[in-house]
């Protein structure tokens, strides 16, 4: 049965340090080749370049941004707003199909977590077992050098987090140098709390405060793939089958237990609250499964349908799945409109606007509309526009060229158009933006005003 109390919280609220066991396997070794490539690009991808513009940087200040080395002017958010829904509909498709798996393998505070600070301990404090038993011990000079060494190297991991983390917002290089006040404070507050969660919170996050964990039960089924405990198999548990022929493959060993990373015992029931679906238990009971020469699987990664009929996967038809049909349209109808409206974007993005609350001025026979015409750069070069209108009964007074709009940037300038009274009969005209770069021509149809109109 699920306990309704979780395991790292006592009585009042109490803390409960979780010290999991070291364990090796499979599972393990993917996770560690998971986190050393996630690591690499997150750590890589604030300096990496495409077409001599940032690969990616939220430039928030700047109001732009640049996304897969291409410029992003605010009033193409939508970009974003795609590319966030897309992954979001990833996160749940994943949690249909195989659960936690997100949390276990591919979550910042797991690898954070588990593939840094927990391995940082691990070589300057010893083996879990040994750290338990060393902080239940009074304080020594070894014990408190210790920790100091720890704690030293805790920071150093989370000063270099957090100044990744603003190098997705600002220049990497004026973030590494320190060098903008702003940008310091911010990466003072993220090493703050870095440190705060990496010393002192640690799995109580993904259990107390993690959103993901409260509702990735509302996308599974039983056909939702997670770890669990056989029990059909398993049950009852005994210390010695030979001499007890009516006793299951657990020896009731609690090796599960002591590698949990949030001391869960997943012979409690699959999907767990806490369980991260990290898989340590299943390589922990194989382990001892190899030992006693019974084969492996007690503790696997299958289905709650398999588990509790004690059936393969060879033998089960899955259903159609109704929830993970409408994420696999929702995502590759999400995933091709918005490559195709990004591969399509053109490279200059123009808006024009009325001003003022006087639409026209008149000297004799001419009319001036003033208008405020909006010029975005969509390329990665800078680039020199032009501005005109092919109908000769107008004149562009103001301005009739921008010059040197950098990659990303933004410019309003009035806009000054004359004409002839007698000559305009208020139809659409076009207006005419040209690219000196790309040679482009992009075309904003406008009406003018005049009396009477």
């Amino acid at each position: 049965m699920v306990s309704s109390q979780p395991a790292t919280i006592g009585k009042g609220g109490k803390r409960i340090w979780c010290y999991p066991v070291e364990i090796s396997g499979p599972r393990q070794r993917l996770r560690t080749v998971i986190a050393v490539a996630l690591l690499f690009l997150f750590y890589s991808a604030p300096f990496y370049r495409w077409n001599e513009a940032p690969f990616i940087r939220l430039h928030f200040s700047k109001g732009f941004f640049f996304l897969f080395g291409q410029p992003i002017a605010m009033s193409e958010m939508y970009h974003f707003v795609f590319l966030i829904i897309l992954l979001v509909l990833i996160l749940f498709l994943s949690a249909a199909l195989w659960g936690r798996i997100w949390c276990g393998y591919a979550c910042p505070q797991t690898i954070f977590i588990e593939h840094i600070l927990r391995r940082i301990e691990f070589y300057i404090e010893g083996p879990a077992l040994h750290r338990k038993a060393n902080d239940l011990k009074k304080i020594t000079l070894s014990k408190i050098s210790k920790k100091t060494l720890k704690y030293l190297l805790f920071l150093i991991v989370c000063v270099s987090f957090s100044t990744t983390l603003v190098s997705y917002f600002i220049d990497p290089l004026i973030a590494w140098q320190f060098s903008d006040t702003t940008a310091n404070l911010v990466t003072i507050i993220l090493t703050s709390l870095a440190m705060f969660n990496g010393t002192y919170w640690r799995e109580q996050f993904c259990t107390l405060a993690c959103p993901y964990a409260r509702i990735q039960s509302a996308f599974e089924d039983p056909n939702s793939k997670s770890f669990g405990y056989d029990a059909n198999r398993g049950e009852p548990r005994g210390k010695s089958k030979p001499d007890n022929s009516s006793a299951g493959d657990c020896i009731d060993c609690s090796l599960c237990v002591r590698v949990c990373p949030t001391s869960i015992d997943i012979r409690d029931g699959m999907n767990q609250l806490e369980c991260l679906n990290c898989g340590r238990c299943a390589d922990a009971c194989d382990s001892i499964m190899i030992n006693l020469k019974r084969p492996k699987g007690l503790v696997r990664f299958d289905k709650e349908t398999n588990l509790n009929l004690n059936a393969t996967r060879s033998k089960n038809v899955v259903p159609i799945r109704k929830h993970v049909l409408f994420y696999f349209v929702a995502i590759f109808t999400l995933c091709g409109y918005g490559v195709f409206k990004f591969i399509a974007r053109k490279s200059v993005g123009v808006q024009i606007f009325a001003v003022g609350q006087t639409p026209y001025f008149q000297s004799e026979n001419r009319i001036s509309n003033l208008l405020q015409i909006k010029l975005s750069n969509q390329s990665s070069k800078i680039q020199d526009l032009k501005i005109a209108i092919e109908n000769p009964v107008f004149r562009i007074d103001s301005p009739q060229e921008a010059k040197a709009i950098s990659p990303g940037e933004t410019r309003i300038l009035p806009f000054l158009v004359s004409f002839d009274l007698n000559s305009y009969d208020g139809s659409d005209t076009d207006i005419s933006v040209i690219s000196q770069y790309s040679g482009e021509i992009i075309k904003i149809p406008r009406k003018f005003v005049k009396p009477g109109r």
